[in-house]
């Protein structure tokens, strides 16, 4: 008991009862057995965060976010790469729990995998891919308006021809960001135009030879919105592939910050997400679970900005 307390409340030991302990510890280079420490506890202290694609610098710096508000409080992360495979996830899942995690935060790939959490009671909130659960904690950023104020900036600008970069719109931020597009259109008297929707998975390598094709075909776009920054890179170097230069041939709006964005010239318009409060919420949602078992499900929308370049 002495040597647990000294683990777990060395304050509350007499300092040469924490010496000679701690003396006996550096010895024999002993750490505590957390795993036999969460059979008693029923506490691991084990948070798992499923993503959908570390490459893409919206996630890794989302789980950063978490990572920083988590650690001071005494949880540990395990992240798990899903690859945008619904099977990966499901086996992810199972890990965690089997690893004894208190709780969940994921960015979905396959709707029965929600269902699988589901049925089994698990604490977890979904984040940005949020689907229509009803029961589940979920927090996203606002799609929909940011997409808006995009495509509505580049047709302030004086654009027509506007072409789109979407990833699939069966997945609810692509299908707020389409619907985006489409409206702006509609209400700016812009007929929709299906050889400027441009459609490919969700890395630089597909996006660049979409586009590409895209801008084989039709000579004549003016402008692109690109729904994802993995997206904007393959977006942007097709159009420096096809000796067109950003914004003199074509303008540019971007949902999500680039990389090194800052030192882009000229500047390019980008939708801008609250990371910060993306994570604190997604946090707080799920130690409401664990801490306090709560049972209403909430639902938050996270407001974005739009950052206007060129």
């Amino acid at each position: 008991m002495t040597i647990s307390r000294y683990f777990s409340a060395p304050d509350k030991l007499k300092e040469n009862t924490r010496n000679t302990i701690k003396a006996l510890v550096e010895a024999h280079d002993f750490n505590p057995n957390a795993l036999a420490k969460s059979l008693i506890t029923r506490k691991s202290g084990l948070i798992g965060v499923v993503i959908p694609d570390i490459r893409n610098p919206f996630f890794s710096q989302l789980y950063y976010r978490l990572e920083t508000i988590l650690e001071p409080i005494g949880y540990s992360l395990m992240l798990c790469n899903s690859k945008e495979d619904a099977q990966k996830e499901n086996e992810y899942l199972q890990l965690l729990f089997s690893r004894q995690v208190e709780g969940i935060i994921i960015i979905p790939v396959e709707r029965e995998n929600v269902e699988w959490l589901m049925r089994r009671k698990k604490k977890f909130v979904l984040v940005e891919r949020i689907m229509d659960f009803t029961d589940a904690n979920t927090v996203s950023c606002d799609h929909y308006r940011g997409a808006y104020l995009a495509v509505e900036h580049l047709v302030k600008l004086g654009h027509r021809n506007i072409a789109i970069l979407c990833g699939n719109t069966d997945i609810k931020p692509y299908h707020d960001r389409f619907k985006a597009y489409c409206d702006v259109l509609a209400a700016s008297g812009i007929q929709l135009n299906n050889d400027l929707i441009c459609t490919s998975a969700i890395n630089i390598e597909s996006a660049e030879k979409a586009f590409l094709d895209l801008i084989s075909r039709k000579q004549d776009v003016t402008a692109v919105f690109s729904c994802n920054n993995l997206m904007s890179l393959g977006t942007i170097n097709a159009i420096y592939e096809s000796q067109l230069t950003i914004p003199n041939d074509i303008s540019f709006a971007a949902f999500d910050e680039l990389p090194g964005i800052e030192f882009l010239v000229p500047s390019m318009t980008c939708v801008q997400q609250d990371t910060v409060k993306l994570a604190q919420t997604a946090v707080d949602l799920l130690l409401d679970q664990i801490l306090h078992d709560e049972q209403t499900a909430k639902h938050i929308e996270i407001p974005v900005t739009l950052k206007q370049g060129i």
